[in-house]
């Protein structure tokens, strides 16, 4: 697992990951640079407030032209109603003009306002109805946008898009077109999955390299694992070294391991001497067991180590012996004089004091260390103790308190450490029989476990973050921005548009019915004021 999640599989699984996060870089860049003034803080939403809300601009204007089209209908229809109901003075006095003045007064200011406006107003709602034109061509590409339509937009405008262009063009039909999306209902949304590199001539997705390259091997080791356990493992008690090594142990006295260091035997004053002529150079050689030991069984060499009772029968041959006693308990071997008149008087001088001063003493006062274990009570146990009974169950197991190792100190002598060396035959069977029978009770849970362990903090992380690529949120917010900009926003434009277009026709239309009453009205002053002065002047 570390070797799948660190060091060159980690670097490699950086760069295919950076690697196909590009198109994904490119694709933002170019939507930012498309509608990022829409949506970008600082931008569009500083204008917002000009045209929405109660306080608005816009809704200011609308409300002003509102009000101005109002006074005109009013004017107008005032301006109808005197011409039609009181256009004359009931009882004009003599030489008075029975047409009333005010009726074309407000007739001209009637048509006069409302050309004015109906001008003003053609001129705005014609300009937006311009305007809504080519926002409602846009509106149809972004309602269309598919791969195909991407690709000929990329062709007609010359958009460098380089190699990441497929995939730019697969985000832009899986993860914003709104008219694509019925056809990939039932399909994967992620972008690891969208995202391809190509691995040996085969391209693969992001989330299918991150799953080879990193996922996979370590549910491989898992099943490899598992496998194994599937199988009868080895029992480590039945493992041919260590049962060589219990045989060793088993048939090998300490004592016999026991040997002079023979540089510091020849470095002594008194002990060199043994060496003289080669007569007793046997004790350079000679062990702490009493008799002969055939190393030969464990050890690649056919000789045997030289016991003390070989040395001392040499040595006796050079004298008077005193004392030839050795066993396991006691060594006592030594020489009551040596014969002066031979030529290995020295030599068994010397050979005498290194058996009664190093080899005897040594056997009579040498402490070694016979340690034991403490069991859960804090007595002294021993391994070689411990067996288990007809259920399968083991006692005398030398675990403390804690469940864990405590070991005592026990000094022996050399006797008790000889047997307490060959009883480790004994101890390493129960030990490893012990171990054998936990590792089989254990090896399921330590497998599983272990994988839960592994697929909760490493594998579930990993799959986590791929699934986190979800890229619906693209089509969301473009959804939203269509339907902000185009159906609401170029909508409601044209719509206004429409509005200012038809305030304009109905302020011509009354401009046109004031126009008329004007005419008609002034037209009957002036004619019966000519008619009053030529009857002036015929008088």
């Amino acid at each position: 697992m570390s070797a799948q999640l660190t060091g060159e599989q980690m670097e490699q699984l950086r760069s295919n990951l950076a690697t196909s996060l590009e198109p994904l870089g490119k694709f933002k860049q170019q939507l930012v640079d498309t509608v990022g003034w829409f949506v970008m803080p600082g931008n569009f939403d500083n204008y917002t407030p000009y045209v929405q809300g109660e306080t608005s601009a816009l809704g200011l204007v609308i409300l002003y032209a509102l009000l101005v089209l109002a006074l005109i209908l009013v004017c107008g229809c005032g301006t109808l109603c005197c011409w039609h109901t009181n256009e004359k003075f009931k009882n004009p006095e003599a030489g008075q003009n029975p047409y009333r003045s005010q009726t074309p007064v407000c007739a001209r200011c009637t048509w006069c306002n409302g050309m004015i406006y109906a001008m003003m107003m053609f001129f705005i709602g014609g300009l937006m109805v311009v305007i809504s034109v080519p926002l409602s061509g846009l509106c149809l590409l972004m309602s269309d946008l598919d791969a195909d339509l991407f690709t000929e937009l990329q062709s007609s405008l010359e958009l460098n898009v380089g190699a990441q262009g497929p995939m730019i063009t697969e985000i832009v039909d899986r993860c914003v077109s709104v008219s694509a999306a019925d056809r990939y209902h039932n399909q994967s949304s992620n972008l690891m999955d969208i995202l391809k590199l190509e691995n040996n001539g085969t391209s693969q997705s992001v989330r299918e390299q991150v799953v080879t390259l990193a996922i996979q091997p370590v549910s491989d080791a898992f099943d490899e694992i598992s496998a194994v356990l599937d199988k009868k493992p080895v029992r480590l008690s039945n493992v041919q070294e260590l049962v060589k090594l219990r045989n060793i142990l088993s048939a090998t006295p300490i004592s016999a391991m026991i040997l002079p260091n023979v540089e510091q035997v020849r470095a002594n004053t008194v002990y060199k001497d043994m060496t003289d002529r080669n007569y007793m150079s046997v004790a350079l050689l000679t062990s702490m067991s009493c008799s002969n030991f055939d190393a030969s069984n464990f050890l690649e060499t056919d000789s045997q180590i030289t016991g003390m009772d070989e040395m001392f029968s040499k040595l006796s041959a050079m004298g008077t012996p005193a004392s030839s006693t050795c066993t396991a308990t006691s060594k006592t071997q030594s020489m009551a004089s040596c014969d002066s008149a031979q030529s290995t008087y020295v030599a068994c001088q010397a050979a005498n004091a290194f058996l009664t001063e190093q080899k005897n003493q040594l056997a009579a006062s040498a402490v070694f260390k016979c340690s034991q274990f403490t069991n859960s009570l804090g007595a002294a146990c021993d391994p070689k103790d411990m067996f288990k009974d007809a259920s399968g169950e083991w006692h005398n197991i030398c675990f403390n308190s804690d469940g864990e190792l405590s070991i005592v100190e026990v000094s022996c002598n050399m006797a008790d450490f000889q047997v307490y060396v060959q009883e480790f035959d004994q101890r390493l069977s129960n030990v490893f029989a012990y171990l054998d029978d936990m590792v089989a009770s254990k090896l399921s849970a330590v497998n599983n476990g272990l994988r839960s362990v592994v697929t909760r903090n490493v594998l579930d992380p990993i799959y986590a973050v791929l699934d986190g690529f979800e890229c619906d949120f693209m089509r969301t917010f473009y959804s939203g921005l269509l339907d902000g900009f185009c159906y609401q926003t170029t909508n409601g434009f044209r719509k206004l548009a429409n509005g200012y277009v038809v305030s304009a026709i109905v302020a011509l239309v009354i401009t046109l019915a004031g126009f008329l009453v004007f005419r008609y009205s002034k037209d009957n002053q002036d004619d019966w004021d000519q008619r009053q002065k030529l009857a002036e002047r015929q008088i």
